[in-house]
């Protein structure tokens, strides 16, 4: 379901090789109430990912993939609430192979059973109840073989963290209390420690109410016996306000070990954040700022995913500006380790932006975007074009990269410089010579694109200047 490619330097990214990406939109579905959360899995068993999301009054539905090219149907609807759902996504509860629907709720935490394998649903089965269900997360916490569920929750001025187990039919024991006096805003399981056991990560906000001083904290809980006997948290970020409305772990600079990924409201405005697993084994450092943006208001969503198919994670976020502006935007990790590119739009048109997922989804190896907004559901579709790569990159390099005000082109045996071209990330040409050391050129900070062109063909690769 390709689209003809657009020349759009408003959105398009040069990479590796020249190439270009562009994001097309496809609206699935729109006049909806508040389109809130979103997510993709193959929940029908075809092969290919179908999406799944909701609308805030409670209208749970999802799109099927009809061909694994990205061509969806109509609106499914698995429920209709009437109240607020804020957290949806799939796992497989009652150990049957496919996949059921978990959903956070203002009354609580509740799941539907995929009955036939192929999307057609139950109705709606509680897990465990309780006013402000703001996240939750599925993962076999005690070894056991079945997917536990746990949750966090909220009320005006203390929080709750359960842990619901499952017997591995979906049926779950009453919520086991974690210690915790703060309103819990979002959760994840982890191996934080690299013990072959999942630890629990959760971001989460003190409201001390009038007069008071808020505080917000980013910690781990770990999960000592492996059994599922946790800690008491480990914090390794607080202060003052509130930071961290979602969280999300990977391995951002490849060492591998997890790292964490925030975003939320700072003191800079809404800000996106990581911290380094240094030792993997559970020790953070600092933070990290990846992106700060003054002008919005609310980060609503953040997913990881190889956006330039480039073998490194980058990082997609949504945000808005709190009166009707919103973007959906990515940053490129450039170097695969701890240097990441400017904001990049894939659209700046998602009115009231809302939650994100990525993934491919029209079968082309390349990663798109799902998103919610005010009114509607929309995928992006990655069009990624190739440049014309003639010959290998690995047979040149540049050093020093990061480099400052000169570096230098090394090329292997038997390659012939005609000449070399220095791009910017809209893919502007600031400078050309027939040198092999380039050097003042006046360039800011930030990456760009070194283009070989020699006697056969012509390479692409990126340089850091610091």
């Amino acid at each position: 379901m390709k689209k003809p490619f657009l020349l759009l330097l408003s959105i398009m990214i040069w990479s590796v090789g020249s190439s270009q990406i562009v994001f097309d939109e496809h609206i699935l579905a729109e006049t909806l109430e508040q389109a809130i959360d979103v997510y993709a899995f193959d929940i029908d068993g075809d092969g290919d990912l179908d999406l799944l999301g909701n609308e805030s009054y409670g209208h749970i539905l999802w799109f099927k993939n009809t061909d694994g090219l990205g061509d969806f149907s109509e609106a499914i609807t698995i429920e209709k609430l009437g109240y607020s759902v804020v957290d949806t996504f799939t796992s497989d509860l009652d150990g049957d192979g496919d996949q059921d629907v978990i959903i956070a709720t203002s009354g609580g935490i509740h799941w539907f059973e995929n009955m036939d394998g192929e999307g057609t649903f139950s109705t709606l089965i509680d897990i465990g109840t309780g006013w402000g269900g703001g996240s939750a997360f599925a993962a076999d916490l005690d070894d056991d073989g079945d997917m536990d569920i746990i949750a966090g929750y909220y009320d005006d001025l203390f929080g709750s963290l359960q842990w619901y187990k499952n017997d591995g039919f979906g049926n779950f024991t009453d919520g086991i209390a974690m210690p915790s006096d703060r309103l819990v805003i979002d959760v994840l399981a982890i191996d934080i420690d690299n013990d072959n056991d999942l630890d629990l990560c959760t971001t989460s906000y003190f409201s001390a109410g009038p007069g008071g001083t808020s505080s917000h904290t980013v910690g781990w809980y770990e999960n000592t016996d492996g059994l599922g006997t946790f800690s008491t948290q480990n914090v390794f970020s607080t202060g003052s306000g509130r930071i961290g409305d979602v969280i999300r772990s990977t391995d951002l600079d490849g060492d591998g070990d997890p790292d964490i990924l925030i975003g939320g409201e700072g003191t800079l405005g809404d800000q996106v954040i990581w911290f380094e697993n240094l030792d993997g084994m559970g020790t953070f450092g600092p933070e990290r700022v990846i992106a700060v943006d003054l002008e919005k208001l609310y980060i609503h969503g953040i997913h990881i995913n190889d956006v330039d198919a480039d073998g490194d994670m980058d990082v997609i976020a949504s945000w808005d500006d709190g009166i009707g502006y919103g973007e959906i935007v990515w940053y490129e990790n450039i170097d695969g380790r701890r240097n990441f590119g400017y904001k990049q739009i894939v659209t700046s048109t998602c009115e009231y932006g809302g939650s994100i997922y990525s993934g491919d989804f029209d079968g082309d190896g390349y990663i798109d975007v799902f998103g919610a907004s005010l009114d509607k559901f929309t995928w992006y579709e990655n069009s990624l074009i190739l440049g014309n790569i003639d010959f290998d990159t690995s047979r040149f390099s540049i050093y020093p990269n990061p480099a400052k005000d000169q570096f230098t082109i090394s090329l292997n045996k038997g390659i012939e410089l005609d000449h070399v071209n220095i791009y910017n990330q809209l893919g502007q040409l600031i400078s050309s010579t027939h040198e092999t050391t380039v050097s003042n050129l006046g360039l800011s900070s930030g990456m760009y694109y070194v283009e070989i062109i020699k006697n056969t063909g012509k390479a692409t690769n990126k340089i850091v200047i610091e």
